[in-house]
């Protein structure tokens, strides 16, 4: 077995996976309607309700990408936020409290409405994690 393929290609990978979640960002609040932060989550009963598949794939993509965080503190790569994406992924009863709790850091909250305003978007009502 060749450790030093295995090595480059963990590298790489773990740099891809860097580079496309920051570049996901600014298209994911773009696509969060105004009301967001404000309004209280929707159950998981009428999500499932409503399209059963994506639940299922969305919950089945979080849990893979919480079980690679984890492998990924010990191997090179990004695993806190592996681990937070797989999280916010999730339909796990914490994750709308995370997502406010995150986007109420003063310099988050911000950012987020900055990135509104840059594309000419109405702002998050309120101050997002409000």
């Amino acid at each position: 077995m060749d450790w030093g393929l295995i090595g480059t290609a963990s590298l790489v990978g773990s740099l891809l996976a860097s580079v496309a979640g920051v570049a996901m960002i600014p298209g994911l609040v773009r696509r969060l309607p105004t009301g967001w932060f404000a309004r209280p989550p929707i159950g998981l009963g009428a999500r499932f309700r409503a399209a059963p598949g994506r639940v299922i794939a969305q919950n089945t993509l979080g849990f893979v990408l919480i079980a690679l965080g984890v492998a990924l503190l010990f191997l090179p790569g990004q695993g806190l936020l592996t681990i937070l994406l797989g999280v916010l992924l999730t339909d796990l009863p914490v994750r709308h409290r995370l997502l406010r709790w995150l986007a109420s850091r003063p310099l988050l909250a911000e950012k987020l409405q900055q990135m509104r305003r840059d594309r000419g978007l109405a702002p998050f009502e309120g101050q997002p994690g409000s």
